[in-house]
């Protein structure tokens, strides 16, 4: 089952995808920082997995394993889905990074 309509975007938090109107508004990195206007209706943003320092990391929480992580991580972005599709949205696309980097210099 999804969303009657589409368009329904999925992103990381702070992330970043380019400077046109459409891209800033799937860039987290824009829209949830100073000056900007929040997420909108057709984007849902969700925590970048970093299992070291992010939301969800082992040890923390209840959070035994590099599995259990994980898991944490991807019940995020279903809860991303079902939000969009119970606002009649579709999952156009999920927008991420494959290195998380700020003007093209990796954060380690």
């Amino acid at each position: 089952s999804g969303g009657g309509g589409g368009g329904g975007f999925v992103v990381l938090e702070m992330g970043y995808h380019g400077s046109s109107s459409a891209l800033i508004d799937l860039s987290s990195y824009k829209f949830d920082r100073g000056g900007g206007r929040g997420a909108p209706r057709h984007v849902r943003v969700v925590p970048t997995p970093d299992v070291r320092y992010g939301k969800y990391r082992v040890g923390c929480d209840g959070v035994e394993s590099y599995e259990q992580c994980v898991q944490k991580y991807v019940d995020e972005v279903h809860a991303a889905i079902a939000s969009l599709h119970a606002a009649n949205y579709g999952v156009c696309a999920f927008f991420f990074e494959a290195f998380m980097s700020c003007a093209g210099q990796l954060e380690l």
